[in-house]
Order: structure tokens, then C-alpha cells, then sequence
């Protein structure tokens, strides 16, 4: 058995090998079978039989690649030797295995009608040759062995084709299952991180009641008021455990733990630097006195930065510019690039009517994502071409003033970016 499977799996992958092997093969057969004798007509094997027995072996070699042209040539030399012998003769044969060709690899209409026009013209050639005409045992002979090869050939092809349906059934119910069970587990991290949402927002809840508490009592009850606090500092550890839960539920398998501090502003750098290394011409400018950001607003900024970036390596000649503007209640950045000629608006991510961004880049942030980080920052996102040639991204970020200018985390998440 596992002979015959390794046979089997060569005989698939070597299809030319395995073609040549045939045609040997009924060559072989076609010459020890040889013609049948018959006294009145004399009928004998001769060399040009055999030469075209010979070339219409060959053909059998392109069945797969040309099976209309090889049923068509072996079926003309079948006629040629059946002519030039008088009779039935073995030649035939690989004008049988072109007719199986053609019906296993074609539609049933088709194979049948290759199968009538093919026995028809060799009954009515052999009945020509032949005393008895059409009432002769080999006419019908003839007539029968056609008419099996077509049927074996159309039982081949639906076979070929119940195997390839039962196989697509299967991949398509494998795919399905595979896919239920993702969306099932996905609504059930889903779930659990609503449960887990509503956890933590009655610990902020918490929180939020005693830190009102500890600030009423501080003077008139300090002992009260630290009670307070140590019960804002139980309940924010577990607010942090449950939102580190959270988060991990609702992370993709794929990436993994998150290990790394979330870039900022600080790393804008080395975008610019892994720009210029793909030839880019990048010049960058910080104005104003630098002050520290809230964590969301510096990883939205550098985002920002890395986004612009790249449309202006895949629409843009070359070349960037970026501007990052300190202001008191604001941070600006303003990005702008040459764009290639024969850049359409569409391209990256504007509608031409209105210049407006309104369409998601192939990797899935494009304009579109950009303006979704600054929305939901309160900030101000204009995109758009000048009359210079150049597309421009301009960008205001509000800083809220609320916010210390050393922020607790800020100090630690600042050494960690840098390698301190």
C-alpha cells in the first residue's frame, strides 16, 4: 500500500513523466496485440501501421496540455491505419486514451458528443473496409469500446469534481468552525471586559466619593481623612490590576504582552532617522519652549509624525518638512511634503471634491485615523494640497493646564524611552 501511494503521489507531481510512461505503455500493447487475421482480406501489421501507431503515441504525451488536438490526431491517424490495413487494427487504442482525455476533462454534452462523432467515423470506416458493413461484429466492437472510453472518461471527471466539491465543503465547514470559535471567544473577552468595566467604574466611583471625603476632613478630622485616602489608595491598585485585565483581553493574540513604554515625542527622532536611511531628505524644527505632555497626547503626536512620514515616502518626491510648535495651550505640528506628479487626491486619503480626508490608507490609519486621534483629543486636524505642489498636514493639540508640569509618570515613562 505504501508503494502504491508513493507511485501515485510521483505519478501526480512528474504529470509529463507519467504521460511518456502511457504512451510507452500502449505502444508496447498496441504492437503485441497486433491486427486480427483475416484469411479473405489478408490484412497484416506493416511498417507504415506501425509508424503511425508510433506517432500517435507521441501525442499522448501533450494529452494534458493540448487534449483537443491530441484527440484530433490520434483519432485521424487511427482512420489512416485502419484505412491502410482493411480492417480493425490496434491502432485505435490511443485514439482511445485522446477520447477518455477529452471527456474527463470536459463538460458531459461535450464528451458525449467527442464519443459519438469519434465511433461514428471509425464504424463507418471499419464497415467500409469490411465485407458484412455495419452488420459486422467489429463495427459494433468498435462502436462499443468508443462509447466506454467516453463513459469512463465523464465517470473520471465526476469523480474529479464530487472529490474537489467534498474537499471545498470541507475546507469551507473547517474555515467556519475556525471562525465561530474566534467569535465566540472574542464576544466572550468582550463580556468579561464589560463585567471587568463596570468593576472599575465603581471603584472610580470609589475614588472619586472618598477623595471628597479626605479633602472635607483634612483639617477638622485628619485621622478620618487618612482613612480616606488609604481606602483612594487601595481601591486605584485595584482599578490599575483590573484595567491591566482589561487591557489584556482585549488584545489581540497577536501582539502579545505590551513590554515596551508607549513612544513619544521624544522618539520622533528616530523616525526621522529610519526616514533618511530610506533616502529621505527629512529636516525637523522645534519651536517654542518643550514642556511635558500628558502620556496620550505625546504617543497621538508621534503617531502623528510617523503616519505623515510614511504617505510622504509612498506619494511624496523625496522630501519632508516637519515643524513642531510649543505653544501655552497648545501643541502644533505641521508636516509637509512634495507630492509626486500624477498624485491623485485619492491616493492619500482625500476626497478630490473637497480635499477633505475622508478614506483609510491600505494599512488602516491614513488620514482617516489621523483625524480620529485628534478628535478625540478636543484638537484640530486640516489636511490638504497647496498651490505649490506640496501636501500639508497641520495639526493642534490642546494641552490642558490642569495637568502638572511634571507629570508623576511622565519622569519614569521619559528614562525609559531613552535607555536611563
Amino acid at each position: 500500500m505504501a508503494i502504491a501511494a508513493e507511485t501515485r503521489a510521483w505519478l501526480r507531481s512528474h504529470q509529463s513523466a507519467a504521460d511518456a510512461l502511457l504512451a510507452l505503455l500502449v505502444f508496447g500493447l498496441a504492437v503485441l496485440a497486433g491486427p486480427p487475421e483475416f484469411a479473405d482480406q489478408g490484412a497484416s501489421k506493416t511498417g507504415w501501421t506501425l509508424a503511425l501507431t508510433g506517432a500517435a503515441c507521441l501525442l499522448l504525451i501533450a494529452r494534458r496540455r493540448a487534449p483537443i488536438l491530441v484527440w484530433l490526431g490520434t483519432s485521424a491517424l487511427a482512420v489512416a491505419g485502419l484505412m491502410l490495413v482493411g480492417g480493425p487494427d490496434s491502432i485505435v487504442l490511443p485514439a482511445l486514451i485522446g477520447l477518455y482525455t477529452v471527456a474527463s476533462r470536459f463538460h458531459r454534452l461535450a464528451a458525449a458528443g467527442a464519443g459519438v462523432a469519434t465511433a461514428v467515423v471509425m464504424a463507418g470506416v471499419i464497415s467500409a473496409e469490411l465485407d458484412e458493413g455495419w452488420t459486422s461484429p467489429a463495427t459494433y466492437a468498435v462502436l462499443g469500446w468508443f462509447a466506454l472510453a467516453a463513459a469512463i472518461g465523464d465517470a473520471a471527471r465526476s469523480r474529479r469534481a464530487i472529490l474537489a466539491a467534498a474537499e471545498d465543503r470541507a475546507l469551507r465547514a473547517e474555515q467556519t468552525r475556525e471562525e465561530e470559535a474566534f467569535r465566540r471567544v472574542a464576544e466572550e473577552r468582550v463580556r468579561i471586559a464589560r463585567d471587568l468595566h463596570d468593576v472599575v467604574a465603581h471603584h472610580i466611583a470609589v475614588i472619586n466619593v472618598q477623595a471628597g471625603v479626605a479633602d472635607h476632613l483634612m483639617n477638622s478630622d485628619p485621622r478620618q481623612a487618612h482613612e480616606s485616602l488609604a481606602h483612594v489608595r487601595n481601591a486605584s491598585q485595584l482599578v490599575l490590576s483590573e484595567m491591566a485585565t482589561i487591557l489584556g483581553l482585549l488584545r489581540s493574540p497577536e501582539e502579545g504582552p505590551a513590554i515596551k513604554p508607549s513612544p513619544g515625542l521624544n522618539d520622533a527622532d528616530v523616525l526621522v532617522e529610519a526616514a533618511r536611511q530610506t533616502g529621505m531628505r527629512v529636516t525637523m524644527t522645534v519651536t517654542g519652549a518643550p514642556v511635558e505632555l500628558p502620556p496620550s497626547l505625546e504617543l497621538n503626536a508621534y503617531r502623528l509624525i510617523q503616519e505623515s512620514l510614511t504617505n510622504a515616502g509612498r506619494h511624496g518626491t523625496g522630501s519632508a518638512k516637519i515643524v513642531l510648535g510649543y505653544l501655552p495651550d497648545q501643541l502644533q505640528l505641521d508636516v509637509s511634503n512634495p507630492v509626486a506628479a500624477g498624485v491623485a487626491p485619492s491616493a492619500i486619503g482625500l476626497d478630490p471634491p473637497t480635499r477633505r480626508g475622508t478614506q483609510v490608507s491600505p494599512d488602516g490609519h491614513g488620514i482617516v485615523g489621523m483625524r480620529e486621534r485628534v478628535t478625540a483629543l478636543g484638537g484640530v486636524l486640516r489636511t490638504g494640497f497647496t498651490s505649490l505642489g506640496t501636501f500639508e498636514v497641520h495639526c493642534e493639540l490642546p494641552i490642558d493646564s490642569s495637568i502638572p508640569s511634571h507629570h508623576p509618570d511622565s519622569s519614569a515613562n521619559r528614562d525609559a524611552r531613552m535607555g536611563t
